[in-house]
Protein backbone atom coordinates (compact mmCIF):
# COMPACT_ATOMS: atom_id res chain seq x y z
CA UNK A 1 0.00 0.00 0.00
CA UNK A 2 1.33 3.54 -1.05
CA UNK A 3 1.63 6.12 2.21
CA UNK A 4 -1.70 7.64 1.27
CA UNK A 5 -3.86 4.42 0.91
CA UNK A 6 -5.00 3.16 4.61
CA UNK A 7 -7.45 0.87 3.30
CA UNK A 8 -6.96 -2.04 1.28
CA UNK A 9 -10.19 -4.44 0.00
CA UNK A 10 -9.23 -7.77 -1.32
CA UNK A 11 -12.54 -9.43 -3.92
CA UNK A 12 -11.75 -12.18 -5.61
CA UNK A 13 -12.96 -15.65 -6.09
CA UNK A 14 -13.96 -18.23 -3.60
CA UNK A 15 -10.71 -20.22 -2.69
CA UNK A 16 -8.49 -17.47 -4.09
CA UNK A 17 -6.48 -17.15 -0.76
CA UNK A 18 -8.27 -14.19 -0.26
CA UNK A 19 -8.03 -15.39 3.88
CA UNK A 20 -4.54 -16.47 3.48
CA UNK A 21 -2.98 -13.36 2.11
CA UNK A 22 -5.10 -11.48 5.29
CA UNK A 23 -3.58 -13.80 7.41
CA UNK A 24 0.04 -13.86 6.08
CA UNK A 25 -0.13 -10.06 6.18
CA UNK A 26 -1.16 -9.80 9.57
CA UNK A 27 1.58 -12.47 10.58
CA UNK A 28 4.28 -10.07 8.59
CA UNK A 29 2.89 -7.05 11.19
CA UNK A 30 3.47 -9.27 14.15
CA UNK A 31 6.79 -11.26 13.55
CA UNK A 32 9.26 -7.61 13.44
CA UNK A 33 7.46 -7.00 17.26
CA UNK A 34 9.21 -10.63 17.57
CA UNK A 35 12.45 -10.11 16.39
CA UNK A 36 11.73 -12.10 13.32
CA UNK A 37 12.46 -10.53 9.89
CA UNK A 38 9.37 -10.83 7.76
CA UNK A 39 9.52 -12.35 4.62
CA UNK A 40 9.84 -9.60 2.41
CA UNK A 41 11.90 -7.93 -0.63
CA UNK A 42 14.17 -5.82 -0.14
CA UNK A 43 12.47 -2.86 -1.59
CA UNK A 44 9.55 -3.28 0.86
CA UNK A 45 8.85 -1.03 3.90
CA UNK A 46 6.55 -2.32 6.75
CA UNK A 47 4.74 0.16 8.99
CA UNK A 48 4.91 0.04 13.20
CA UNK A 49 1.30 -1.60 14.34
CA UNK A 50 0.84 -0.96 18.18
CA UNK A 51 -2.14 -3.11 18.59
CA UNK A 52 -3.48 -5.67 16.00
CA UNK A 53 -7.80 -6.21 15.98
CA UNK A 54 -8.10 -9.64 13.63
CA UNK A 55 -11.82 -10.27 13.03
CA UNK A 56 -11.60 -13.51 11.44
CA UNK A 57 -13.14 -16.63 11.51
CA UNK A 58 -16.56 -17.82 12.29
CA UNK A 59 -17.34 -16.47 16.23
CA UNK A 60 -21.05 -17.31 15.97
CA UNK A 61 -22.55 -19.08 19.50
CA UNK A 62 -26.05 -20.36 20.08
CA UNK A 63 -25.38 -19.88 23.88
CA UNK A 64 -24.41 -16.36 23.20
CA UNK A 65 -27.36 -15.95 20.81
CA UNK A 66 -24.86 -14.68 18.08
CA UNK A 67 -25.16 -15.74 14.81
CA UNK A 68 -22.12 -15.19 12.29
CA UNK A 69 -23.43 -11.45 11.53
CA UNK A 70 -23.85 -10.41 14.97
CA UNK A 71 -20.59 -11.81 16.45
CA UNK A 72 -18.51 -10.13 13.29
CA UNK A 73 -20.62 -6.72 14.80
CA UNK A 74 -19.46 -7.55 18.03
CA UNK A 75 -15.54 -7.84 16.87
CA UNK A 76 -16.21 -3.96 14.73
CA UNK A 77 -17.66 -2.52 17.68
CA UNK A 78 -14.43 -3.61 19.94
CA UNK A 79 -11.98 -1.84 16.96
CA UNK A 80 -14.40 1.18 16.33
CA UNK A 81 -14.15 1.83 20.64
CA UNK A 82 -10.80 0.74 21.19
CA UNK A 83 -8.62 1.02 18.31
CA UNK A 84 -6.04 3.78 18.09
CA UNK A 85 -3.69 5.94 15.46
CA UNK A 86 -1.29 3.41 13.60
CA UNK A 87 -3.17 0.44 14.92
CA UNK A 88 -3.76 -2.47 12.32
CA UNK A 89 -7.58 -3.97 11.66
CA UNK A 90 -7.77 -7.12 9.94
CA UNK A 91 -11.33 -7.75 8.83
CA UNK A 92 -12.19 -11.23 6.76
CA UNK A 93 -15.79 -11.18 4.50
CA UNK A 94 -16.80 -8.07 5.76
CA UNK A 95 -20.76 -7.91 7.05
CA UNK A 96 -21.10 -11.47 4.84
CA UNK A 97 -24.43 -13.02 5.62
CA UNK A 98 -27.02 -9.86 5.33
CA UNK A 99 -28.27 -7.76 3.21
CA UNK A 100 -25.88 -7.04 0.24
CA UNK A 101 -26.86 -3.42 -0.04
CA UNK A 102 -27.10 -2.14 3.50
CA UNK A 103 -24.12 -4.41 4.30
CA UNK A 104 -22.44 -2.49 1.82
CA UNK A 105 -23.13 1.37 3.28
CA UNK A 106 -22.65 -0.37 6.66
CA UNK A 107 -19.21 -1.53 5.58
CA UNK A 108 -18.17 1.33 4.48
CA UNK A 109 -19.27 3.82 6.54
CA UNK A 110 -16.99 1.51 9.50
CA UNK A 111 -14.05 1.54 6.68
CA UNK A 112 -14.06 5.12 6.37
CA UNK A 113 -14.51 5.76 10.39
CA UNK A 114 -11.17 3.56 11.13
CA UNK A 115 -9.55 5.34 8.50
CA UNK A 116 -10.44 8.86 10.47
CA UNK A 117 -9.01 7.58 13.38
CA UNK A 118 -5.69 6.92 11.95
CA UNK A 119 -6.10 2.93 11.17
CA UNK A 120 -4.89 0.51 8.38
CA UNK A 121 -7.31 -1.36 7.77
CA UNK A 122 -7.08 -4.76 5.36
CA UNK A 123 -10.38 -6.20 4.32
CA UNK A 124 -11.63 -8.94 2.22
CA UNK A 125 -15.31 -8.77 0.42
CA UNK A 126 -17.95 -10.36 -1.82
CA UNK A 127 -20.18 -7.02 -1.39
CA UNK A 128 -20.46 -5.44 -5.53
CA UNK A 129 -21.23 -1.84 -3.83
CA UNK A 130 -18.54 -1.60 -1.50
CA UNK A 131 -16.38 -2.15 -4.46
CA UNK A 132 -17.49 0.27 -6.36
CA UNK A 133 -16.99 2.70 -3.20
CA UNK A 134 -13.64 1.87 -2.80
CA UNK A 135 -12.82 2.36 -6.16
CA UNK A 136 -13.93 5.63 -6.11
CA UNK A 137 -11.93 6.97 -2.76
CA UNK A 138 -8.90 8.06 -2.28
CA UNK A 139 -7.97 6.55 1.14
CA UNK A 140 -8.91 2.86 -0.33
CA UNK A 141 -7.93 0.96 -2.66
CA UNK A 142 -9.03 -2.25 -4.45
CA UNK A 143 -7.09 -5.10 -5.26
CA UNK A 144 -8.23 -8.44 -6.53
CA UNK A 145 -6.92 -12.34 -6.43
CA UNK A 146 -6.38 -13.91 -10.30
CA UNK A 147 -8.28 -16.62 -11.78
CA UNK A 148 -6.71 -18.33 -14.31
CA UNK A 149 -7.63 -18.69 -18.12
CA UNK A 150 -7.82 -22.44 -16.77
CA UNK A 151 -10.74 -21.48 -14.56
CA UNK A 152 -8.47 -21.82 -11.55
CA UNK A 153 -7.37 -19.39 -8.99
CA UNK A 154 -3.65 -17.86 -9.58
CA UNK A 155 -3.37 -16.75 -6.44
CA UNK A 156 -2.49 -13.76 -7.45
CA UNK A 157 -2.73 -9.94 -5.70
CA UNK A 158 -3.31 -6.89 -8.17
CA UNK A 159 -3.55 -3.50 -7.05
CA UNK A 160 -6.13 -0.88 -8.78
CA UNK A 161 -9.49 -2.78 -9.48
CA UNK A 162 -11.32 -5.01 -7.90
CA UNK A 163 -12.21 -8.84 -7.91
CA UNK A 164 -14.66 -10.85 -9.99
CA UNK A 165 -16.39 -13.90 -7.48
CA UNK A 166 -17.05 -16.27 -9.63
CA UNK A 167 -19.57 -18.17 -7.50
CA UNK A 168 -20.87 -20.24 -10.70
CA UNK A 169 -17.48 -21.31 -11.87
CA UNK A 170 -16.57 -22.04 -8.24
CA UNK A 171 -19.50 -24.06 -7.98
CA UNK A 172 -19.39 -25.76 -11.31
CA UNK A 173 -15.23 -26.73 -10.43
CA UNK A 174 -16.64 -28.55 -6.98
CA UNK A 175 -19.15 -30.54 -9.16
CA UNK A 176 -22.54 -29.07 -8.66
CA UNK A 177 -24.92 -30.12 -11.54
CA UNK A 178 -24.33 -28.46 -15.01
CA UNK A 179 -28.61 -27.97 -15.43
CA UNK A 180 -28.39 -26.12 -11.87
CA UNK A 181 -25.94 -23.92 -12.81
CA UNK A 182 -27.23 -23.41 -16.16
CA UNK A 183 -30.47 -22.52 -14.72
CA UNK A 184 -28.94 -20.07 -11.77
CA UNK A 185 -27.56 -17.87 -14.54
CA UNK A 186 -31.22 -17.53 -16.37
CA UNK A 187 -32.17 -15.99 -13.37
CA UNK A 188 -29.74 -13.74 -12.83
CA UNK A 189 -31.17 -9.52 -13.69
CA UNK A 190 -29.40 -7.91 -16.70
CA UNK A 191 -27.97 -5.97 -14.15
CA UNK A 192 -26.09 -8.15 -12.39
CA UNK A 193 -25.16 -9.26 -15.55
CA UNK A 194 -23.76 -6.00 -16.72
CA UNK A 195 -22.09 -5.63 -13.36
CA UNK A 196 -20.34 -9.19 -13.76
CA UNK A 197 -19.30 -8.41 -17.57
CA UNK A 198 -17.51 -4.88 -16.30
CA UNK A 199 -15.44 -6.71 -13.55
CA UNK A 200 -14.84 -9.83 -16.59
CA UNK A 201 -13.75 -6.97 -18.96
CA UNK A 202 -11.70 -4.75 -16.14
CA UNK A 203 -9.91 -8.99 -15.59
CA UNK A 204 -9.20 -9.35 -18.95
CA UNK A 205 -7.54 -6.19 -19.55
CA UNK A 206 -5.47 -6.51 -15.75
CA UNK A 207 -4.33 -10.14 -17.02
CA UNK A 208 -3.46 -8.34 -20.66
CA UNK A 209 -1.87 -5.60 -18.65
CA UNK A 210 0.51 -8.00 -16.58
CA UNK A 211 1.63 -9.68 -19.62
CA UNK A 212 2.52 -6.29 -21.56
CA UNK A 213 4.39 -5.89 -18.31
CA UNK A 214 6.38 -9.02 -17.96
CA UNK A 215 7.22 -8.37 -21.55
CA UNK A 216 8.32 -5.47 -21.37
CA UNK A 217 10.68 -6.30 -18.20
CA UNK A 218 12.22 -9.26 -20.87
CA UNK A 219 13.11 -6.42 -23.06
CA UNK A 220 14.60 -4.21 -20.71
CA UNK A 221 16.15 -6.84 -19.35
CA UNK A 222 18.01 -7.85 -22.96
CA UNK A 223 18.44 -4.36 -23.55
CA UNK A 224 20.67 -3.97 -20.07
CA UNK A 225 22.63 -7.28 -21.05
CA UNK A 226 23.03 -5.42 -25.06
CA UNK A 227 24.25 -2.00 -23.42
CA UNK A 228 26.39 -4.07 -20.81
CA UNK A 229 28.09 -5.82 -23.83
CA UNK A 230 28.63 -2.83 -25.97
CA UNK A 231 30.16 -0.68 -23.31
CA UNK A 232 32.28 -3.84 -22.40
CA UNK A 233 33.31 -3.85 -25.94
CA UNK A 234 34.36 0.02 -25.74
CA UNK A 235 36.18 -0.07 -22.93
CA UNK A 236 37.84 -2.90 -24.57
CA UNK A 237 38.63 -0.53 -28.42
CA UNK A 238 39.31 2.49 -26.00
CA UNK A 239 42.09 0.43 -23.96
CA UNK A 240 43.21 -1.02 -27.16
CA UNK A 241 43.59 2.66 -28.55
CA UNK A 242 45.63 3.87 -25.58
CA UNK A 243 47.85 1.26 -26.07
CA UNK A 244 48.41 2.05 -29.49
CA UNK A 245 49.34 5.94 -28.37
CA UNK A 246 51.71 5.01 -25.40
CA UNK A 247 53.24 2.86 -28.11
CA UNK A 248 53.37 5.17 -30.69
CA UNK A 249 54.38 7.99 -28.22
CA UNK A 250 57.44 5.64 -26.93
CA UNK A 251 58.14 5.27 -30.64
CA UNK A 252 58.45 9.34 -31.26
CA UNK A 253 60.08 9.51 -27.89
CA UNK A 254 63.41 7.06 -28.81
CA UNK A 255 63.32 9.37 -32.55
CA UNK A 256 63.49 12.40 -30.60
CA UNK A 257 66.80 10.86 -28.48
CA UNK A 258 68.29 10.18 -31.74
CA UNK A 259 67.56 13.04 -33.38
CA UNK A 260 69.30 14.63 -30.62
CA UNK A 261 72.31 12.64 -30.70
CA UNK A 262 72.44 13.40 -34.44
CA UNK A 263 72.51 16.86 -33.15
CA UNK A 264 75.25 17.00 -31.11
CA UNK A 265 77.52 14.48 -33.13
CA UNK A 266 76.84 16.96 -36.24
CA UNK A 267 77.68 19.50 -33.76
CA UNK A 268 80.36 18.29 -32.96
CA UNK A 269 82.03 18.06 -36.45
CA UNK A 270 80.86 21.56 -37.40
CA UNK A 271 82.68 23.05 -33.97
CA UNK A 272 85.22 24.94 -36.16
CA UNK A 273 82.83 25.73 -38.85
CA UNK A 274 81.46 29.20 -39.17
CA UNK A 275 79.13 30.09 -36.27
CA UNK A 276 76.34 31.31 -38.09
CA UNK A 277 76.71 28.06 -40.44
CA UNK A 278 76.43 25.97 -37.06
CA UNK A 279 73.48 27.68 -35.78
CA UNK A 280 72.19 27.39 -38.79
CA UNK A 281 72.06 23.81 -38.79
CA UNK A 282 71.49 23.47 -35.27
CA UNK A 283 68.12 25.57 -35.74
CA UNK A 284 67.11 23.14 -38.75
CA UNK A 285 67.73 20.31 -36.45
CA UNK A 286 65.69 21.56 -33.94
CA UNK A 287 62.87 22.26 -36.39
CA UNK A 288 63.51 18.83 -37.14
CA UNK A 289 63.10 17.94 -33.40
CA UNK A 290 60.01 19.75 -32.62
CA UNK A 291 58.10 18.38 -35.55
CA UNK A 292 58.60 15.02 -33.93
CA UNK A 293 57.58 16.44 -30.88
CA UNK A 294 54.26 17.43 -32.50
CA UNK A 295 53.01 14.04 -32.79
CA UNK A 296 53.22 13.27 -29.44
CA UNK A 297 50.93 16.40 -28.31
CA UNK A 298 47.40 15.90 -27.16
CA UNK A 299 45.06 15.12 -30.25
CA UNK A 300 43.12 17.99 -29.21
CA UNK A 301 45.20 20.54 -30.48
CA UNK A 302 44.84 23.04 -32.92
CA UNK A 303 46.82 26.23 -35.03
CA UNK A 304 48.29 28.52 -33.07
CA UNK A 305 46.61 31.26 -34.89
CA UNK A 306 43.35 29.91 -33.39
CA UNK A 307 44.10 30.54 -30.30
CA UNK A 308 43.01 33.73 -28.39
CA UNK A 309 44.78 35.92 -25.79
CA UNK A 310 44.22 33.90 -22.30
CA UNK A 311 43.87 30.98 -24.09
CA UNK A 312 45.43 27.28 -23.65
CA UNK A 313 48.79 26.42 -25.78
CA UNK A 314 51.47 23.83 -25.45
CA UNK A 315 55.03 24.47 -25.40
CA UNK A 316 56.44 21.92 -27.73
CA UNK A 317 59.89 21.83 -26.19
CA UNK A 318 59.12 21.50 -22.49
CA UNK A 319 55.70 19.36 -23.69
CA UNK A 320 53.85 21.64 -20.78
CA UNK A 321 50.63 23.68 -20.55
CA UNK A 322 51.09 27.45 -20.68
CA UNK A 323 48.95 30.03 -21.17
CA UNK A 324 49.04 32.54 -24.18
CA UNK A 325 49.66 35.86 -23.29
CA UNK A 326 50.99 38.56 -26.30
CA UNK A 327 51.60 37.22 -29.93
CA UNK A 328 54.00 39.47 -31.75
CA UNK A 329 54.28 40.06 -35.38
CA UNK A 330 58.52 38.92 -35.17
CA UNK A 331 57.87 35.23 -34.67
CA UNK A 332 57.33 35.58 -31.54
CA UNK A 333 54.74 34.81 -28.59
CA UNK A 334 54.49 35.52 -24.90
CA UNK A 335 52.96 32.91 -22.50
CA UNK A 336 52.91 32.00 -19.16
CA UNK A 337 53.44 28.70 -17.05
CA UNK A 338 53.98 28.20 -13.46
CA UNK A 339 53.85 31.74 -12.46
CA UNK A 340 56.32 33.11 -14.92
CA UNK A 341 56.23 34.69 -18.21
CA UNK A 342 58.41 33.82 -21.72
CA UNK A 343 58.80 34.68 -25.09
CA UNK A 344 59.16 31.85 -27.20
CA UNK A 345 59.34 31.54 -31.26
CA UNK A 346 55.55 30.38 -32.48
CA UNK A 347 57.28 27.77 -34.13
CA UNK A 348 57.43 26.46 -30.22
CA UNK A 349 54.03 27.07 -29.34
CA UNK A 350 50.78 25.07 -30.39
CA UNK A 351 46.38 25.39 -29.21
CA UNK A 352 44.94 23.53 -27.25
CA UNK A 353 41.16 22.67 -27.92
CA UNK A 354 38.54 23.59 -25.51
CA UNK A 355 40.58 25.07 -23.27
CA UNK A 356 39.26 27.58 -21.08
CA UNK A 357 41.36 31.40 -20.40
CA UNK A 358 43.59 30.72 -17.48
CA UNK A 359 43.06 33.29 -14.05
CA UNK A 360 46.48 34.76 -12.74
CA UNK A 361 46.71 36.98 -9.07
CA UNK A 362 49.82 38.90 -9.92
CA UNK A 363 52.00 39.85 -12.26
CA UNK A 364 54.42 37.74 -13.67
CA UNK A 365 58.01 37.64 -13.65
CA UNK A 366 59.40 37.79 -17.43
CA UNK A 367 62.09 35.28 -18.61
CA UNK A 368 63.42 35.99 -22.25
CA UNK A 369 64.69 32.69 -24.25
CA UNK A 370 67.46 34.09 -26.17
CA UNK A 371 67.59 32.57 -29.75
CA UNK A 372 70.27 30.38 -31.28
CA UNK A 373 72.03 33.48 -33.27
CA UNK A 374 72.38 35.48 -30.34
CA UNK A 375 75.26 34.84 -27.46
CA UNK A 376 74.58 32.45 -24.87
CA UNK A 377 76.50 33.06 -21.53
CA UNK A 378 77.26 28.79 -20.14
CA UNK A 379 76.23 30.29 -16.65
CA UNK A 380 72.72 30.68 -15.60
CA UNK A 381 71.68 32.30 -12.14
CA UNK A 382 68.36 31.55 -10.66
CA UNK A 383 68.76 33.09 -6.98
CA UNK A 384 65.56 34.50 -6.12
CA UNK A 385 63.22 32.37 -7.93
CA UNK A 386 61.13 29.91 -6.95
CA UNK A 387 61.66 25.79 -7.83
CA UNK A 388 59.04 26.62 -10.24
CA UNK A 389 60.46 29.42 -11.93
CA UNK A 390 63.33 28.31 -11.75
CA UNK A 391 62.96 25.01 -13.58
CA UNK A 392 60.90 27.26 -16.37
CA UNK A 393 64.41 29.47 -16.55
CA UNK A 394 67.06 26.14 -16.21
CA UNK A 395 65.31 23.51 -19.00
CA UNK A 396 65.30 26.29 -22.29
CA UNK A 397 68.76 26.83 -21.03
CA UNK A 398 70.25 23.21 -21.02
CA UNK A 399 68.30 22.69 -24.31
CA UNK A 400 70.15 25.17 -26.08
CA UNK A 401 73.48 24.47 -24.62
CA UNK A 402 72.62 20.73 -25.38
CA UNK A 403 72.43 21.57 -29.28
CA UNK A 404 75.40 24.13 -29.24
CA UNK A 405 77.11 21.14 -27.86
CA UNK A 406 78.67 22.63 -25.10
CA UNK A 407 80.01 20.14 -22.73
CA UNK A 408 79.11 21.78 -18.90
CA UNK A 409 76.70 24.79 -17.56
CA UNK A 410 77.51 26.06 -14.53
CA UNK A 411 73.85 26.53 -12.41
CA UNK A 412 74.22 29.46 -9.45
CA UNK A 413 71.17 28.52 -7.10
CA UNK A 414 72.59 29.75 -3.42
CA UNK A 415 72.80 26.80 -0.43
CA UNK A 416 69.27 27.39 0.78
CA UNK A 417 66.05 25.15 -0.71
CA UNK A 418 66.17 25.94 -3.86
CA UNK A 419 69.87 24.24 -4.06
CA UNK A 420 68.18 20.80 -2.75
CA UNK A 421 64.69 21.13 -4.55
CA UNK A 422 67.18 21.37 -8.18
CA UNK A 423 69.34 18.69 -7.41
CA UNK A 424 66.34 16.49 -6.68
CA UNK A 425 65.04 18.08 -10.50
CA UNK A 426 68.89 17.27 -12.10
CA UNK A 427 68.97 13.41 -10.99
CA UNK A 428 65.83 12.89 -13.31
CA UNK A 429 66.70 15.30 -16.22
CA UNK A 430 67.12 14.17 -19.59
CA UNK A 431 69.52 17.02 -20.22
CA UNK A 432 72.09 16.28 -16.97
CA UNK A 433 74.24 13.49 -17.56
CA UNK A 434 75.65 14.32 -14.43
CA UNK A 435 76.35 17.41 -11.98
CA UNK A 436 78.46 18.26 -9.01
CA UNK A 437 79.03 21.14 -6.72
CA UNK A 438 81.12 23.83 -7.88
CA UNK A 439 84.70 24.37 -7.10
CA UNK A 440 85.28 27.72 -4.46
CA UNK A 441 86.55 29.94 -6.57
CA UNK A 442 83.44 28.88 -8.73
CA UNK A 443 80.74 29.53 -6.22
CA UNK A 444 81.24 26.21 -4.62
CA UNK A 445 78.39 24.98 -2.78
CA UNK A 446 75.63 27.70 -3.98
CA UNK A 447 75.87 26.37 -7.74
CA UNK A 448 76.53 23.62 -9.47
CA UNK A 449 78.20 22.37 -12.80
CA UNK A 450 75.95 20.11 -14.61
CA UNK A 451 77.40 17.77 -17.51
CA UNK A 452 75.18 17.95 -20.06
CA UNK A 453 74.31 14.67 -22.30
Amino acid sequence: MESKERSLLISGPNAGGKTVLLKSLGLAFVLPSCGIFPPLSAESALPFAKNIFAIIGDEQSIEDGQSTFSAQLTGIKDALTLAEKEDLIIIDEILNGTDPQQASALAFTVIEKLIEKGCRVLVSTHLPDLKVSAQENGDMVNGAMGFGKDGKPSFKLEKGHPGVSYPLAVAESVGIPLEIIKKAKERLTSSNDLYHDALMELQQKADKMDEATIEQEKLSAKSALLAKDLKEKLDKTNAELEKLEREKKKALREEIIKARKEISSMLDETRKADKKEMAKKASELKKKENELTRDIRRPDSIPLEDVELGGPVWIIPFDKKATLVKVGGDNKAEVMTGGVRMTLPKSNLVGIRGGEPLKRKKPPKTVSIKTLDEDIETEIALLGFTFEEAVAKLEPFMDRHLLLGTPEVRVVHGKGILKSKLEGYLKDSSYAKSFRSAMPAQGGDGASIVELG
